[in-house]
Parts: structure tokens; C-alpha cells; sequence
């Protein structure tokens, strides 16, 4: 038997969060796009419902990551097999609607604030590639 080393996973687009200068994250662009109103309604629908399962079945991290007293950057891990299979949907309705979506893997995201069964959230490490 191997090691098992593991890898954690973050969706990300081009913008930027104006707080860590990291890239956002899936969900916070995917919000942006569905206040615009400029989606199909089935598109509409396809991230309503996968927020809504997220909203549902995903812990939400402390209060103090919350208010931006720390500043954490979401990953899930990679055996999260639930929550990737949503997020890959609201993927799919950015990429429609022409929003370039990068995933990044890594085996370290940083110092970890936050962990449950599916997601870790984690301080970015000081000198770590700003493109994540």
C-alpha cells in the first residue's frame, strides 16, 4: 500500500477577491452572473439548485472567517464527491456564459482554520503563487 497525499481543489475564475488579491471562487462569481439577470431561465435554475444543496449539506466555517476578521480561502478535498459534482454544474453554466474557470489542486492550501468530512478552509500561505 501507498501513501495516500491529499489533494484539495478550488474553483476559481479571473477576478479578483479585493481583500487577499487571490482569485474568487466559483460560488462568488456564480452569484455575481445570477444578479446580473443576463442567464437563461434553465441556467437560473441549474445554479439555484446547486446553491441551494450546498446551502443545504455544506457546514458553513466560524463566525470569525465569516465577518473577515481571517481571511480563508475555501478547497474542497478531493474525496468530496457530492459537493464537486455541484460545483461542476455552476461550472458549466460559467463557461456558457463565457467566464473562463480554472481548478487548481494542491496538497497545500495553506494554514487550515477550518475541516470537515468534504472542505478545508485555510490562510493562503505567504508566498504562494498569486494565482491561485
Amino acid at each position: 500500500m501507498g501513501l495516500h497525499f491529499q489533494v484539495f481543489l478550488r474553483f476559481i475564475v479571473d477576478n479578483r477577491d479585493s481583500h487577499s488579491g487571490s482569485r474568487l471562487g466559483v460560488i462568488r462569481a456564480a452569484d455575481v452572473v445570477l444578479d446580473e439577470s443576463r442567464l437563461e431561465i434553465y441556467e437560473k435554475e441549474i445554479l439555484k439548485s446547486a446553491f441551494a444543496w450546498l446551502d443545504k449539506n455544506l457546514p458553513a466555517p466560524t463566525k470569525a472567517m465569516e465577518s473577515g476578521t481571517i481571511h480563508a480561502i475555501s478547497w474542497f478535498k478531493d474525496s468530496a464527491n457530492e459537493p464537486i459534482e455541484r460545483m461542476w454544474s455552476i461550472v458549466t453554466v460559467l463557461r456558457e456564459n463565457g467566464i473562463l474557470v480554472d481548478v487548481v489542486r494542491t496538497s497545500n492550501p495553506g494554514r487550515i482554520l477550518y475541516e470537515d468530512e468534504w472542505q478545508v478552509f485555510a490562510a493562503p500561505l505567504k508566498d504562494r503563487n498569486p494565482s491561485a
